[in-house]
């Protein structure tokens, strides 16, 4: 089952149809990506999956954030809303930002 984001960024189910026109106008050169940060050599993005990417059978996981180092994956979340993976970045950049400071 495919999701797209309303204007209120809350999570809502689509058709292929819809999916494809929300694509279309959404997409602003960044595709899903609500975030992308780079701090050093390190890339911290996050990004809408349109699936649900559940593991648990009861937590939604709409979003993910993901951190390259290099040619390396080393970290990789998933939220259930918009808000949460917003925070998550943020965090994420942050601690980033403060270990590079330190």
């Amino acid at each position: 089952m495919l999701h797209v984001l309303d204007k209120r960024k809350e999570v809502i189910q689509a058709t292929q149809e819809e999916y494809e026109a929300w694509l279309r106008e959404s997409s602003n050169g960044l595709g899903c990506a609500l975030a992308v940060d780079r701090i050093g050599g390190v890339l911290i993005s996050t990004a809408f999956l349109s699936l649900d990417h559940r593991t648990d059978g009861y937590t939604p996981e709409f979003f993910e954030t993901i951190i390259f180092s290099g040619n390396k994956i080393k970290l990789h979340n998933r939220y259930p809303t918009w808000e949460i993976a917003k925070s998550g970045h943020q965090q994420l950049v942050n601690k980033f930002n403060a270990t590079k400071a330190a």
